[in-house]
């Protein structure tokens, strides 16, 4: 009785890890990211449907070769569910303090969700996991070309953050 249900509890556990994390709408698109994201240019649109910046949080996201923005994060869809419509995090250019353009979108998915073997993936593109944060990560820019790919971390085309503007890890 014992060794099955030791069996039985191996077996629940080794499935859970090997299940992948939760696409809605399986042939998700960037048509469809684009259409469902289209009403977010407009940033008090972004806030009232439940996403807020992480800018004193985390400050705007930079790198000495490119620029990624601020994030605003809708915190109530970190929830593992992988959908185009739906990213976690919209991903802005700071013009200055006032002035902020959507560029692109970020999927996430904490990292206790995810089993390493099995990443999640969105757009034929597989996620990664953030060099610091908990999470595994896809971003899109579908608002603003990448000319080292769409879905790439880092956009040479987008603003290095204005200055007095605290920066990711500095």
């Amino acid at each position: 009785m014992r060794r099955s249900v030791i069996a039985s509890a191996f077996l629940a556990i080794a499935l859970m890890l090997l299940a992948p994390v939760a696409m809605a709408g399986g042939q998700s698109s960037v048509k469809e990211a684009r259409q469902a994201t289209s009403r977010f240019h407009d940033v008090s649109k972004a806030e009232a449907a439940g996403y807020g910046s992480t800018l004193e949080l985390l400050g705007c996201f930079e790198s000495a070769e490119a620029g990624m923005g601020l994030h605003y994060l809708n915190p109530t869809l970190l929830d593992g569910i992988v959908d185009a419509a739906q990213p976690e995090a919209l991903v802005y250019e700071m013009r200055d303090n006032e002035d902020l353009k959507l560029v692109g979108l970020e999927y996430l998915v904490p990292v206790d969700l995810v089993n390493p073997l099995n990443p999640p993936e969105l757009f034929g593109q597989q996620f990664h996991p953030h060099p610091v944060l908990p999470f595994w990560i896809l971003h899109a820019y579908i608002w603003r070309p990448n000319a080292s790919g769409m879905f790439q971390d880092w956009n040479p085309s987008v603003r290095q953050c204005p200055d007095g503007v605290p920066v990711f890890g500095s």
